[in-house]
């Protein structure tokens, strides 16, 4: 992996990217590494939807399963203690 300062980057990103390799380009600034570019893997889209039905949910989804009393909504979260 290729390693250059972000002021580099800055000054010529264009040409960077369109000559970039395999194995990517480690950007860093003041020492240290910022960003890693990559070409990008390719075309995914025969993953979505191929978990369908072979995963089963149990319970609800949308739910910690945490039962709050009615009430909670009174109390300041930072202290615990009722609000005025």
């Amino acid at each position: 992996m290729k390693i250059i300062a972000i002021e580099e980057f800055d000054q010529d990103y264009m040409s960077l990217i369109d000559q970039l390799d395999d194995e990517g380009l480690a950007i860093i600034k003041g020492g240290e590494l910022v960003a890693e570019l990559t070409k990008y893997g390719g075309n995914h889209g025969h993953l979505i939807g191929s978990l369908k039905h072979k995963i089963k949910v149990y319970g609800d989804i949308y739910s910690t399963g945490i039962h709050y009393p009615e009430d909670c909504h009174k109390y300041n979260r930072s202290e615990n203690q009722p609000t005025n």
